[in-house]
């Protein structure tokens, strides 16, 4: 509760040179190219992310993922969601992210008592712009870097066998809607 609470009054404080500026605004949606073939992990984590980019330097993003075992020796389905901010620190294409939520529900008769594991993530990236649309933003996750939430870290390693808690992801994007906000001077 802490952490969103200090990450709340984060936001706040930037927010007036956030929507003070004239900018262009959009909303992207990307699809993680990396894990489509699972030849190594024998585990199927796809993740589909849509982003509302406020500005050059500041994103929020709502990435959905679907982890599902390649064995057919369990019944389980893992789906989760969680909330990120992204923030461009030096105006260019490199990227920090953490979440704000982190949820994974499993789902399936080999699942857990606890179905519904939490977590948090932090990631480092690099966007690189293929042109004014489309976008292509290879990146390494943490899951549970401060150690808060290793019961759900163990639960999803004893539930899956193949889940990491470092991450590679190549995210391929594009630009479905642009905003333009005008700051009338006056």
């Amino acid at each position: 509760m802490k952490k969103v609470v200090f990450l709340f009054f984060i936001v706040l404080s930037f927010s007036n040179n956030i929507f003070a500026q004239e900018e262009i605004s959009s909303l992207d949606v990307a699809i993680d190219a990396l894990y489509i073939d699972p030849i190594i992990d024998h585990l199927v984590y796809n993740e589909i992310s849509f982003s509302l980019n406020i500005n050059e330097d500041l994103s929020i993003r709502i990435p959905l993922n679907v982890i599902i075992p390649t064995t057919n020796q369990i019944d389980l389905i893992g789906l989760g969601g969680s909330l990120d901010i992204l923030y461009r620190p030096f105006f260019n294409g490199f990227l920090v992210s953490f979440s704000l939520v982190k949820v994974e529900y499993l789902r399936g008769y080999d699942s857990p008592y606890e179905n519904i594991q939490y977590l948090n993530k932090l990631a480092f990236g690099y966007t690189f712009d293929i042109n004014k649309n489309f976008y292509i933003e290879p990146s390494l996750s943490f899951f549970n870097l401060n150690g808060i939430y290793e019961d759900s870290i163990l639960t999803l390693k004893e539930s899956f066998g193949d889940f990491s808690s470092i991450r590679p992801s190549i995210l391929v994007g594009y630009k479905i809607i642009e905003f333009k906000n005008n700051k009338e001077e006056g």
